[in-house]
């Protein structure tokens, strides 16, 4: 019923109207199949041009004898000539028809064929024609949908070893590494070498900043305009090609060791690699050459600063806000914390002289991720068990930079804040402990003060384990007094420590409690509190004990649901 037509155009070499909508569609299939085309036949031509390029950005000519370098380039040449035959040969502009089947095959129902078609049979039939212009009108508007084909550009089968790929590695390293300046130096390996280095430079420098900088290695070429400012301790890398004296380098940028060296020496060689010490002048004296002012950018000293008072946290740790700042970058650091004893009030279990203790020394938190220019952090760090805890100290920190450079904060006098017993019993046991660890002299005072607490438990002790474990404690440390008077000497270090630890446990057991009714435990969270707040707690000390208080009462609450489920089930 139908027959192939015409589907290049008319007579007259024009594009058929019926394909008019399809114009835009119909140009880019054909840059598609060009894409295609191309990349097949001359991706050999685009490898060899990549190698040799980043051959020659790497500056790989250098390292070549004039003899293996020619030899290299007669069969890079015959490579790009046999590589650009193969290309033309193989390579066929895409004809119309070939346009018109890859957008046609892309279609459901191939519409742009129909619509190109031509009525066979029954054109006197009125039916057969109107049956003919429907499906005409159908497939026109199937046609009107169509979107160019993405092109194919997998070449993998014409390339199974990934040459492509290693020369665009290549060229994206010569990139990134090497430099287009390099090329220039092909004269030199030319006969006649020393005058045709005319056409490009015949020298190349990199500047290297020092690692800790965090700066890039500069390339010297590139440098625009007379003047440099450059890290203390870079170092200048210079590179010259052709004849020895050709170029020679006059600098005062090192600080010479020879008494009688003189500024601005000429140096001929062809290598030099030159420390930055001091601000100078650095100039390559000879055709081409450029001169330079260079100022040295001294390294400047970190700084630290503490910047707010120590606060208790919520779990009983200590945070100390403190800025550091560097031009470069942070090292490290480590705060010290030493007892203050000016503003401390001896008295007490304190009158007597301490015992030789040294500084506390902790390293200071550092960012993990991120700069560390300038950063704010916290010390957090928990000294409740700390003999020093809740005593006057002074707080110092020091920072270093990675050049060696070091400072030091300001002093600032604070409590070392720890939690703190409010339960006066428990209480008064940790101030035992403290004296103990204080000085071993305060010994018999503390079994005095024991003996005394102990003389009445049924008014102080709400519990017979917490009676008896004192007793245990005031035993123990009598019987070392004992020994000790009899070898006249105080109790042992390890005795001292002994007994602290128990004091210590004893403290936490009459302060938390071991109690195992509900409304008990709450009415003693509230005991806690009311003391807190009449001794002038901090509010984080509010908070903590607050919400020990609303744990104590949910937990009175749920005893108190679980009795009236057995009363009334």
């Amino acid at each position: 019923m139908a027959r192939p037509g015409k589907q290049t155009g008319n007579r007259t070499g024009k594009t058929d109207p019926r394909l008019h909508p399809l114009r835009w569609p119909l140009r880019l299939t054909q840059a598609g199949l060009v894409c295609e085309r191309a990349l097949r036949a001359f991706w050999p031509l685009f490898s060899v041009l990549a190698v040799t390029a980043a051959a020659l950005m790497l500056g790989l000519h250098d390292l070549m004898s004039p003899l293996l370098f020619w030899g290299t380039a007669v069969v890079a040449l015959a490579a790009m000539l046999a590589s650009l035959v193969f290309g033309l040969w193989r390579f066929r502009y895409p004809r119309r028809a070939e346009v018109l089947a890859r957008l046609d095959a892309s279609l459901p129902g191939r519409p742009v064929s129909a619509l190109l078609d031509a009525q066979a049979i029954g054109v006197a039939d009125a039916g057969a024609t109107a049956l003919w212009q429907a499906h005409q009108a159908r497939m026109a508007r199937a046609a009107a949908m169509a979107r160019a084909p993405a092109p194919n550009l997998r070449i993998a089968a014409a390339d199974p070893l990934a040459l492509r790929y290693v020369a665009l590695v290549s060229l994206l390293i010569a990139l990134v590494f090497g430099s287009f300046w390099r090329v220039g130096t092909l004269s030199a390996l030319a006969p006649g070498g020393g005058e045709a280095a005319l056409a490009g430079p015949s020298w190349e420098g990199w500047i290297e900043p020092p690692l800790y900088t965090g700066l890039p290695v500069l390339y010297l070429n590139d440098q625009q305009g007379e003047r440099l400012q450059l890290a203390e301790g870079s170092r200048i890398t210079l590179r010259f090609y052709g004849e020895v004296g050709a170029l020679t380098l006059a600098q005062n940028l090192s600080v010479q060791d020879a008494p009688d060296a003189q500024d601005d020496a000429q140096d001929p060689g062809l290598e030099h690699d030159i420390a930055v010490e001091r601000s100078g002048n650095l100039e390559i004296q000879g055709r081409g050459g450029q001169r330079w002012e260079v100022a040295v950018v001294p390294d400047q000293p970190p700084s630290i600063s503490i910047t707010g008072l120590p606060e208790l946290m919520e779990d009983g740790a200590l945070s100390l806000p403190f800025l550091a700042q560097d031009d470069y970058g942070i090292e490290g650091g480590t705060v010290r914390i030493s007892l203050d004893h000016l503003a401390l009030s001896r008295r007490h279990g304190l009158l007597p002289d301490p015992e030789t203790r040294a500084d506390i020394e902790l390293d200071l938190p550092m960012p993990v991720s991120g700069s560390r220019q300038a950063f704010e952090g916290l010390l957090i760090e928990d000294f409740s068990t700390h003999p020093w805890a809740n005593l006057p100290v002074v707080f110092s920190v020091l920072v270093r930079d990675a050049a060696g450079q070091s400072s030091v904060s300001s002093g600032l006098g604070a409590p070392l804040v720890a939690p703190r017993f409010f339960d006066p019993l428990a209480a008064a046991v940790a101030e035992q402990r403290r004296d103990l660890i204080w000085s071993r002299d305060n010994s018999l005072r503390i079994t005095q003060l024991l003996r005394a607490l102990s003389h009445r438990p049924e008014d102080l002790f709400r519990e017979a384990g917490s009676y008896l474990q004192l007793r245990g404690i005031l035993r123990g440390l009598e019987v070392a007094l004992r020994q000790g008077s009899a070898t006249e000497m105080p109790i042992s270090e390890g005795q001292r420590d002994e007994t602290a630890a128990a004091l210590w446990a004893l403290a936490q057991s009459l302060e938390e409690g071991d109690i195992g009714d509900a409304l008990e435990r709450m009415q003693r969270a509230k005991e806690r509190l009311s003391q807190a707040m009449r001794e002038g707690a901090s509010d984080e000390e509010i908070a903590r004990l607050m919400q020990k208080l609303r744990e104590a009462t949910q937990d009175y609450m749920r005893q108190l649901q679980r009795q009236a489920q057995r009363d009334n089930p």
